[in-house]
């Protein structure tokens, strides 16, 4: 674990980020350790081994709606997060595909069991009303 110390915070910045990117950082003040420093899949690693946690989506506030789609289709996030940070309620399924439909945002790609098993879910969730 690579060691900074408060002030290099500003100084050192992206020597700082680039090294948390690929393990934790240790950041001391008065030469003892004060924070860490780690990558947000870091974090989420650690939490999800810890039993959970709060969701990710609470962990990008500054997010607009779209990115919360986007993060979706690159896999980032469940598509629960992702209708979350877009307000919806996860029941929201018809919603939430016509949105992503109307924004042109690729749907993720998983393997076909996944999608199958997906599909299944989402039509048990809707209903009969097909």
């Amino acid at each position: 674990m690579q060691t900074f110390r408060a002030q290099d915070m500003q100084k050192q910045a992206s020597t700082l980020q680039e090294a948390a990117m690929k393990e934790p950082v240790l950041i001391t003040y008065h030469d003892r350790p004060r924070l860490v420093l780690m990558s947000m899949e870091e974090f989420d690693r650690l939490r999800e081994r810890r039993g959970g946690g709060e969701p990710r989506v609470a962990a990008l506030p500054n997010q607009g709606a779209r990115d919360f789609l986007i993060a979706y289709s690159r896999g980032e996030i469940t598509r629960s997060e992702a209708m979350t940070g877009v307000g919806m309620d996860p029941s929201e399924v018809k919603t939430f595909a016509a949105r992503m439909n109307s924004e042109e945002i690729p749907w993720p790609k998983v393997a076909r069991e996944q999608a199958e098993k997906e599909a299944k879910g989402l039509l048990e969730l809707l209903g009969d009303d097909q």
